[in-house]
């Protein structure tokens, strides 16, 4: 008996690191890069420009998100690095979603 529950201890001690989930797949969003002060809309900042107004606002310690308009959703984007050459284009996202943070695996321009 001791050597099944050692046994069974074992086993889910080896599996508490991944906690037995498979990763999740990879999904597509669609959306603008903006940030994380104006999200959907820059109209409140005056600025008409926005690619002007993002980097503006992420230069002010502001993040990256995406402006997904059609589903009134925004999300942060883990790579702050990434985005800084999309902002304030429509881009088309590949990456897993944890919470509300999408994990950038690749960003692509998208035509307006």
């Amino acid at each position: 008996m001791r050597r099944i529950i050692l046994a069974a201890s074992l086993f889910t001690l080896l599996l508490a690191p991944t906690g037995g989930a498979r990763a999740a797949d990879p999904q597509t969003f669609t959306g603008v890069i903006s940030d994380d002060m104006c999200g959907l809309d820059h109209s409140g900042m005056g600025e008409t420009d926005e690619k002007k107004c993002t980097l503006s606002c992420v230069d002010s310690g502001s993040d990256f998100v995406l402006a997904d308009r059609e589903h009134k959703k925004v999300y942060l984007l883990d790579d702050q690095k990434k985005p800084k050459e999309f902002a304030g284009a429509k881009v088309t996202i590949v990456g897993t979603l944890e919470g509300e943070t999408i994990h950038v695996q690749s960003i692509t321009a998208t035509k307006p």
